[in-house]
């Protein structure tokens, strides 16, 4: 006997079959969407990530860098500082000297000495017959009576030297002084004053300073390593000589 057809179960199959397609393509739906959420999310999360970790790494190296900058900046000042004070003190130094060489030149036989060596030494220099000597206008009158003295003394180291005779003149300016804040000492010019020699007992301590000052740092502000290799070196040739001390006896 044939089956009967019913509509109403018929289409209550039809119903599941659309709902159980539809429930399908919901879930599809919600996969394919979760997925691209979560894709979304990731790089959303990557893009992030990477945007901290330049902005971090940014901020690192500006940190480092000021870092640097600063040291670099508290090195230089305590440099520049270091540097004053030594100035300062080699000036005070220097200041030190021209105060004892200020005292001797209270004697007046010193002062003669003094003034005679820094005559010659500028004849000297030149070999010129003829010359100008400034002073200070006090030690106009000293200077004098040295002329005499250190023409005849050079014109005779001049024969013996280099076998040649030089009848040297020397003129006294007597309208152009020395600067009376300097100690003394003389200026000798020739040729109309286009060579100069300047030899005042101010600039001779400032070359003899100059060319001292090596040793004084040294003296003053001695390198610990080196102090240290020489000490060694001291220590081994001390050694080397008990060693050959020994040898002899």
């Amino acid at each position: 006997m044939a089956e009967e057809y019913d509509p109403e179960h018929r289409l209550s199959q039809m119903k599941k079959a659309i709902q159980e397609k539809a429930q399908f393509i919901q879930k599809n739906f919600e996969n394919q969407a979760r997925e691209a959420y979560e894709q979304e999310y990731n790089k959303q999360i990557e893009t992030e990530k990477t945007r901290i970790t330049e902005r971090m790494t940014s901020d690192r190296s500006k940190f480092i860098q000021e870092k640097k900058i600063e040291k670099s900046r508290l090195v230089n000042e305590l440099r520049l500082s270091k540097m004053s004070k030594r100035y300062g003190f080699l000036e005070d130094l220097k200041g030190d000297i021209r105060k004892e060489l200020q005292n001797r030149l209270c004697n007046k036989e010193d002062q003669k000495k003094l003034l005679k060596n820094l005559i010659l030494q500028a004849m000297i220099k030149l070999m010129e017959p003829e010359t100008t000597l400034r002073c200070l206008r006090n030690d106009v009158a000293v200077i004098e009576g040295l002329i005499k003295e250190c023409q005849t003394e050079f014109n005779q180291l001049v024969q013996k030297e280099c076998k040649k005779t030089i009848d040297s003149k020397i003129k006294i300016d007597r309208d152009n002084f020395l600067d009376e804040h300097l100690l003394g000492g003389i200026v000798l010019t020739c040729l109309n004053g286009n060579i100069v020699v300047s030899n005042t007992i101010d600039s001779r301590i400032d070359f003899a300073f100059q060319e001292m000052l090596p040793e004084i740092r040294e003296g003053l502000y001695p390198d610990p390593v080196r102090a240290a290799h020489d000490s060694k070196r001291k220590q081994e040739q001390l050694a080397a000589q008990m060693a050959a001390a020994n040898k002899t006896h």
